[in-house]
């Protein structure tokens, strides 16, 4: 009886505190006049089945995956602000070996990503069992571990569209980098034609035979010049066409580009100049010899018209 009385007298209080109808039941019978049987578990009469051992350890399975889940979250954040935030480097070798570095890291991190992934699906599998549909009692871990998943997809799809854009950011310092270094070698190597060229420009030859020596000489030249033409014009075009594709490099492009164009005029015209010179030279000194030839033979012409005329002098 006091039992009772204080019963009624404490629901009384929390009947008022609350918003939502308060029913006070006096045994499991009265229960199934507001809640079906089906959903009511079997200690209380019901027929939901509920074994508390199995929901707790279904409830630490769930929560181990979320704080698994947690931590790939944490490591997916680490690895995208290492990579936005490492430096690229000024070399093509440099660039590859950062781009190998990325890619170890993103295949660890899918890996982790589907590991969990495969787990949290074999995981909602075992939980909700051979039974069709999702049952009362197993809901709140069905619907935790469904949720867990798709924040792990959108993760996975989230980090996949960063990489597309990171991938592609380094395959173009990739190809800027190769662009640069060839730009070096190919300016190195004009450079030192142009030297070498420069300072034979006065040697033009003292005879024909030295000229023509000189003239094969150029033709060699000349000839493995054109390697390198077409090695510059070549490159001009790549770079035009990499500022044309709007590569994020475009304002180191460019300038290499005309000095690519300049140096590649400034030899053209050398070789021009030795050409000409050189086709001058033979002119001048071929027709020094033919004039040299020439005043021979009116010496000896002369000197032969001589002796004849002493010889008739004698004879008379």
């Amino acid at each position: 009886f006091f039992q009772r009385a204080f019963a009624d007298f404490r629901s009384k209080f929390v009947k008022e505190e609350l918003e939502f109808k308060v029913v006070l039941c006096d045994g499991p019978k009265d229960i199934e006049d507001y809640i079906e049987i089906t959903q009511l578990t079997t200690d209380v009469g019901g027929e939901l089945e509920f074994d508390a051992s199995e929901w707790t350890e279904h409830r630490s399975a769930v929560e181990k995956f979320s704080k698994n889940i947690t931590q790939i979250s944490t490591s997916l954040s680490t690895v995208v602000k290492k990579m936005e935030e490492r430096e690229l480097p000024n070399d093509a070798a440099g660039t590859e070996a950062v781009l190998r570095v990325c890619m170890a890291e993103r295949k660890e991190l899918l890996e982790d990503i589907d590991s969990a992934s495969a787990h949290g699906r074999t995981l909602l599998t075992c939980i909700k069992g051979e039974q069709a549909g999702k049952i009362l009692t197993k809901l709140c871990h069905i619907l935790e571990l469904e949720r867990l998943l798709v924040q792990l997809d959108e993760s996975r799809t989230g980090f996949g569209e960063f990489w597309h854009r990171h991938e592609a950011k380094l395959k173009q310092c990739m190809i800027v980098r190769q662009f640069e270094d060839e730009f070096k070698l190919t300016q190195f190597s004009l450079e030192r034609r142009i030297e070498n060229l420069e300072s034979v420009m006065e040697d033009l030859g003292n005879s024909v035979t030295q000229v023509e020596i000189l003239i094969k000489d150029f033709d060699l030249l000349e000839e493995e010049s054109q390697k390198d033409l077409v090695q510059v014009e070549r490159m001009r075009s790549r770079g035009q066409q990499l500022m044309m594709e709007e590569h994020y490099a475009v304002d180191s492009i460019r300038p290499k580009c005309v000095e690519l164009q300049r140096i590649c005029e400034q030899y053209k015209e050398l070789l021009r100049k030795r050409r000409e010179v050189l086709a001058k030279s033979h002119d001048l000194h071929d027709r020094l010899e033919r004039g040299n030839k020439w005043c021979g033979c009116g010496v000896d012409l002369l000197a032969s018209q001589t002796i004849d005329r002493q010889q008739t002098s004698q004879g008379a």
